[in-house]
This record gives C-alpha cells, sequence and structure tokens, in this order.
C-alpha cells in the first residue's frame, strides 16, 4: 500500500498484500482504511500520525479471493463476500477491533459479485454471480 502524506510531500509504503487490492473502503470515524486482497482483509489503523510503521490487523477467515466489502454509512459494521458465495458480516466497534459477526456460507457455484446496504443501514443486498440476488 502506498500513501502520500501531501502537507510532508512524504511518500510512505506498507508492504502486506499477496495479490492485487480489489475493495476498500474507511469506517465511519476515518480511524480504519479496510482493504480486501485475495483471500486476506487488511484493517490499517490511520488514526493518530497514521498506518505508517503499524502492522495492519489480518482477518483471514476467507478462503478464497475476496470479491467485495462494503461498510455501513451509519454504523460500523461492514460485510465481506468471496468468489466461493461466502458472506461474512464484521463490526469493527468502538475500539476498531474487527469482530467476525456471522457468516452465511454460501455455495462454490454461486459466487458473490457485489454488495450494497440499504441508506438506513439496515439491509444488505447482495449479487451472486448467477445473476441471483440476495438480501438479508
Amino acid at each position: 500500500m502506498h500513501i502520500w502524506e501531501a502537507e510532508r510531500a512524504e511518500h510512505l509504503h506498507m508492504p502486506g498484500y499477496p495479490a492485487k487490492v480489489k475493495a476498500m473502503g474507511w469506517t465511519q470515524d476515518g480511524q480504519w482504511l479496510i482493504t480486501a486482497a485475495g483471500a486476506d482483509l487488511l484493517l490499517w489503523d490511520c488514526s493518530g500520525a497514521g498506518p505508517c510503521g503499524r502492522q495492519p490487523k489480518l482477518q483471514a477467515v476467507h478462503a478464497v479471493g475476496i470479491e467485495f466489502s462494503v461498510i455501513q454509512k451509519t454504523g460500523h459494521l461492514f460485510a465481506t463476500g468471496d468468489e466461493e458465495g461466502r458472506l461474512i458480516l464484521w463490526d469493527a466497534g468502538l475500539e476498531g477491533d474487527a469482530g467476525l459477526m456471522a457468516v452465511y456460507p454460501g455455495q462454490p457455484s454461486q459466487g458473490l459479485s457485489a454488495a450494497a446496504w440499504s441508506p438506513d443501514g439496515i439491509r444488505l443486498a447482495v449479487g451472486q454471480t448467477d445473476g441471483g440476488l440476495l438480501l438479508f
């Protein structure tokens, strides 16, 4: 990951990705940058001086490539979905610690391709690679 600090014109590089980044987003409070690359979900603590010199929190729960990560606009939940149809609901929590909340196992023949939270953050719509739509 590369970050450019505009005020100091400083280039920061943090290694740690096994594959190209396919999804990313910020928690509502801006403390955590959540990124997905391959089967790994990494959470970068961007509070205070930022992520440089810190190790990201690794959440290695997916067995195959993560296709998306979507974060509630109002709240601290986010969901990740993979190419074998597995959906995981996470809670970033008040302290920013990602916590596994729920798993929808899915079916390998029905990978997940996209997702969106409802405007109120209560429901989650998930698209499948076979054209199906799931609503949670």
